[in-house]
């Protein structure tokens, strides 16, 4: 079962996974509503169960409620979500890494230049990385808010090596343009990243919209006036 898992494209595993649709369906009504209080100033009157009727009288409690709850729905979701955000997180970095500044393998002699070759630790060499006999690796780290480091993964002599780099000042700025590029682009052209990321934005925008709620009305106004 889990090998029939791991051959289905990530897209395919959400669109699968029954209980994480569960979770963010949940997650989304219950944000779509508050949405809804809080945008058009609209008010729950009663809600029919399979036993009884209930009439709301206190509408600031409800929309309370719905906070509290919207929180809890958004960590349950998170149980299911999770171990989306790391493969998630792997395929953007992948394509991030094959772009030129990073790694630019020449077709004429075979030699290798980029940021990737730039920084590479003693031991690990770039150039001999499609040798069978050896084996080499590389991956993109976020770490914190502004930390940014290639981690790189060799083998010599049956003992395995791991060492991460920070790619430093002079190259910075052009790291964190190329990440920028990278997310956004996994979130135009791909889709499961907003499958995934949507319920919490939709989310985290309904709770905001509670805690300020007169500047929600007063931006509304002035679109509307426009």
């Amino acid at each position: 079962m889990a090998d029939q898992v791991e051959k289905l494209t990530i897209t395919e595993q959400i669109d699968k996974d029954e209980g994480l649709k569960s979770k963010r369906n949940q997650l989304m009504v219950t944000s779509l509503i508050l949405l809804a209080l809080s945008f058009s100033g609209a008010k729950v009157e009663e809600a029919n169960t399979f036993i009884l009727k209930l009439k709301f009288e206190n509408q600031e409690g409800i929309s309370v409620l719905l906070v509290l709850a919207i929180m809890f729905l958004m960590l349950r979701y998170y149980n299911y979500a999770g171990q989306y955000h790391q493969k998630l997180y792997k395929l953007w970095t992948n394509r991030l890494l094959k772009d030129k500044f990073f790694l630019d393998v020449h077709p004429y002699d075979s030699s290798v230049s980029g940021l990737i070759s730039k920084l590479e630790p003693k031991g690990f060499d770039i150039e001999n990385m499609n040798y069978e006999e050896l084996s080499l690796d590389y991956q993109f780290k976020c770490s914190f808010l502004f930390v940014r480091k290639i981690t790189y993964y060799w083998c010599d002599r049956h003992q395995d090596f791991e060492e991460e780099i920070e790619v430093g000042w002079e190259n910075y700025f052009k790291v964190i343009r190329l990440e920028a590029k990278y997310q956004l682009e996994s979130f135009i052209v791909h889709r499961e990243n907003l499958d995934i990321i949507a319920p919490y934005l939709i989310g985290l925008m309904a709770i905001t919209s509670y805690f300020y709620n007169d500047q929600f009305q007063v931006f509304l106004k002035i679109l509307s006036s426009s």
